[in-house]
């Protein structure tokens, strides 16, 4: 939860579903609140709106907005609202500080519908189909664009390891498993080419020589040596010994 300072007052915004009290009721559809509601914004927080009327814009009716602590917003299907702190909270136009982005890389909890997000990733939606789902918007542009900051949160990536973990575990698979699977992939499989990805795989997985070293090992044997790299690991002994050598008579 975040708290913003209007006037002497400290307004709520609700981050975690586990944080709003069980005495509130909450607007799904934020274009539907009037004043003092608590309102689900596109980014699925909770925020209430503050200020509540009608603007004259350039179209022939009014069209009603909503302020809130942290912006106002207008009720256009067309319009998102999001829980980002402006720096003017009046004004239609105004753009979102630096502050939530900021929060977003540097919190080190996972919040309610962080988890859920990474439960659906866990499960195999996309990103941005997860985002829609773990946080209540229809809004394809935000999400991908929320989701794709939020893929690349340790938190998050954690989480959405875990997650695979118990659906792996679920279905019985453990590195056990895994790594035996490998092994007989390299032990029986009829192309040589599969058995030396499974047996890289398996060194990979070792981890008995460093990668680096591995990759120019690989090169090495593929790309074949030089005359001139022969040579030059020829023993130096070997002429003294063809001199020593007997001769036939």
């Amino acid at each position: 939860m975040r708290k913003y300072k209007i006037g002497k007052t400290f307004h709520p915004v609700f981050e975690d579903e586990e944080e709003i009290p069980e005495n509130i009721r909450i607007i799904e559809n934020w274009r539907e609140g009037e004043l003092g509601d608590w309102i689900k914004a596109d980014d699925g927080n909770v925020i209430q709106a503050l200020r509540v009327n009608k603007v004259m814009n350039q179209g022939k009716y009014p069209i009603k907005y909503i302020g809130t602590c942290t912006g106002t917003y207008l009720c256009r299907d067309s319009d998102k609202m999001d829980t980002e702190k402006r720096e003017n909270i009046y004004t239609f136009s105004a753009r979102a500080s630096n502050n939530t982005a900021k929060r977003i890389k540097t919190r080190n909890y996972l919040t309610a519908n962080e988890a859920a997000f990474s439960k659906f990733i866990a499960n195999g939606f996309s990103p941005q189909e997860a985002y829609k789902k773990a946080f209540g918007t229809e809004n394809n542009q935000y999400a991908k664009m929320k989701s794709a900051v939020l893929v690349k949160q340790e938190r998050v990536v954690s989480a959405v390891k875990e997650e695979v973990d118990e659906v792996l575990k679920g279905l019985g698979v453990d590195l056990n498993y895994l790594i035996k699977g490998v092994k007989l992939e390299a032990e029986n499989a009829d192309r040589s080419n599969d058995r030396l990805k499974a047996f890289s795989m398996l060194w990979d997985a070792a981890e008995v020589i460093p990668k680096q070293k591995v990759t120019q090992l690989t090169g090495a044997v593929f790309q074949g040596f030089s005359d001139k790299m022969l040579d030059s690991v020829k023993r130096p002994e070997l002429i003294g010994e063809v001199a020593d050598a007997p001769t036939k008579e």
